[in-house]
């Protein structure tokens, strides 16, 4: 799952609790597009935001937010841009207690640790 941090804010912090609320039950379509309710929320979470910033660590993060921006194919959700930026932080070891390593919630934590 993507490792997402909108720094200063803990907009990310709130965008990495969205993966964990994807229902495991939903399969994917043959196309590999996620759920309409996932990109509904992502769209209406971006509303009034008209320059989205998302921030991680790994490109592989990017490439799989992107892909819950598609509705299905040649659609998206409407937002009026968005840009990324892949920041190298090593997200573990960390001194955050509580941290548990490979976890979204956590790395997201780790990032917006990195950038205050």
């Amino acid at each position: 799952m993507p490792v997402l941090c909108n720094v200063p804010t803990d907009v990310g912090l709130n965008l990495a609790n969205w993966s964990d609320q994807r229902d495991p039950s939903v399969k994917l379509g043959p196309e590999g597009y996620y759920m309409p309710t996932t990109a509904n929320y992502l769209e209406q979470f971006f509303s009034g935001d008209s320059a989205p910033h998302v921030i991680a660590d790994w490109p592989d993060d990017i490439k799989y937010f992107c892909e819950e921006l598609i509705t299905g194919p040649g659609t998206m959700i409407d937002i009026p841009g968005i840009t990324f930026e892949v920041a190298r932080v090593d997200a573990w070891p960390n001194n955050i207690p509580g941290a548990i390593q490979h976890n979204a919630y956590w790395d997201a934590f780790a990032l917006k640790t990195f950038f205050d």
